[in-house]
Formats: structure tokens, sequence, C-alpha cells
């Protein structure tokens, strides 16, 4: 008798079952919903990655535009510094070819003169050609470089 209350007493009650199942039950789906939720945010970044991608590719081609801008402003930049020294040597030239007019007027006023003046002036109108085509191709490429 003393054996049967002793098993009585040390085994679970149906209440005491109920519970330990609830907090199996409960563990195992506690266990389920984390694994849900793992793979539903799996999911969602594996959708997310495209999107990603093309931000990534935006943002890259984003920046490759505002290099090729850069350059061209350098480009153009070079082209009107080229043109001013062209423009500079111009004005040098003719200082120097109308010194020389001066120099050779100076020598002989009637022959020497007429010669240099009209050296000097054709001198000058070439020169105004060359500046003229010159800035008309640093016009064209500026135009070239804003397109």
């Amino acid at each position: 008798m003393a054996a049967a209350v002793y098993i009585q007493l040390n085994s679970p009650t149906q209440q005491q079952q109920q519970q330990q199942q609830q907090q199996q039950a409960l563990s195992c789906l506690s266990r389920c919903c984390s694994s849900a939720a793992i793979d539903g945010a799996a999911a969602a970044a594996a959708k997310q990655q495209p999107r990603l991608q093309q931000e990534r590719a935006s943002t890259h081609h984003q920046l490759l535009l505002q290099q090729q801008q850069a350059l061209s402003s350098a480009a153009l930049a070079a082209a009107a510094a080229a043109a001013a020294t062209a423009a500079r040597t111009a004005a040098a030239a003719a200082a120097r070819t109308a010194a020389a007019a001066t120099t050779a007027a100076a020598q002989n006023p009637l022959r020497r003169g007429y010669r240099a003046a009209a050296k000097q002036q054709q001198v000058q109108q070439q020169q105004q050609v060359q500046q003229q085509q010159q800035l008309q191709q640093l016009q064209q490429l500026q135009q070239v470089l804003r397109q």
C-alpha cells in the first residue's frame, strides 16, 4: 500500500501533464515561428537584392557622368588656354612686325616705308584671320563639349 501511495504522490497529475504538453507545444511553436521569421527575412532580402544592385549601378553611372563632365570642363579650359596662348603669340608677332616696319621706315622713309606698311597690314590681316579661325574652333569645341 505504501508503494501505491508513493507512486501516486510522485506521478504527475493530469494538470501537470497538460502544463508540460502546453510548454512543449509553446516551445515548438516558438522555434517554428523563429524559423519562419528568419526565412521571411531572407526572402525579403532576396527580393530587395535586385533593387539594391540597380541602385548601385545607377550611382556608378552618375559618378561616371560627373567624371565625364569634369573631364569635358578640363578639356574646355585647356582649349581656351591654348587659344589665349595663340592669341598672345599672334599679338607678339604683330608687335615685332610693327617694330620692324618702324625701323625700316626710319631707314628709308620713301621706299621701305611703303613696303613695310603694306607688309604690316598684310601680316595683321593674316593674324586677324587666324584669330577668327581659332575663335570659331574654340566655339565649336565648346558646343561639342556641352552636348
